[in-house]
């Protein structure tokens, strides 16, 4: 409840994070997320890089919030994705989060299907949001890409993943 009051009670929000980690190669990874929220339709994105390399991978997402529960959201979106290839495809998602009103933690998870060429790309995560301060939480979370059979084909983020550490702030 701390990081943002839209997070445990429906209604406007806004927030931005940025995180680094070290995906299973042990190369950096650098992110930034971003989302709004009016009346329970989030609109959010996330930019990936791999640091060493320049994989990068985008996706956008318009998403609903479709839980009638207080503190938890259900989110299935759809949206626009481009893999390191530079294809666009759509990517489906699902994405559940438990914010309990008045503590300090809270637990996300998504995962999402994107097709390109024919081929797919799964991310996902889940993690946990500390917030100490209001309007700011500490983000801890494993985020990573399973997929197609290309796995370890230059290029490919399939089969890559790792844990992240970062900062949120939002309203």
């Amino acid at each position: 409840m701390l990081a943002r009051p839209a997070d445990a009670l429906p209604g406007v929000g806004v927030a931005a994070s940025s995180s680094v980690g070290l995906v299973n190669d042990n190369q950096p990874v650098f992110n930034v997320l971003a989302s709004a929220e009016l009346a329970g339709v989030h609109l959010g994105g996330l930019f990936w890089r791999r640091v060493s390399d320049q994989r990068t991978y985008l996706h956008g997402l318009l998403m609903k919030d479709v839980s009638p529960i207080p503190m938890i959201k259900v989110l299935p979106g759809i949206g626009l994705a481009s893999n390191p290839g530079g294809q666009v495809g759509p990517i489906a998602s699902l994405g559940a989060a438990f914010h309990p009103f008045l503590l300090p933690v809270a637990v996300e998870v998504s995962a999402g299907a994107a097709l390109f060429s024919g081929q797919t790309l799964l991310p996902y995560s889940a993690g946990v949001k500390l917030s100490l301060f209001p309007l700011t939480a500490f983000n801890f979370r494993y985020r990573g890409f399973g997929g197609d059979a290309r796995t370890g084909a230059p290029g490919s983020l399939a089969g890559i993943g790792g844990p992240e550490v970062g900062v949120e702030i939002g309203i």
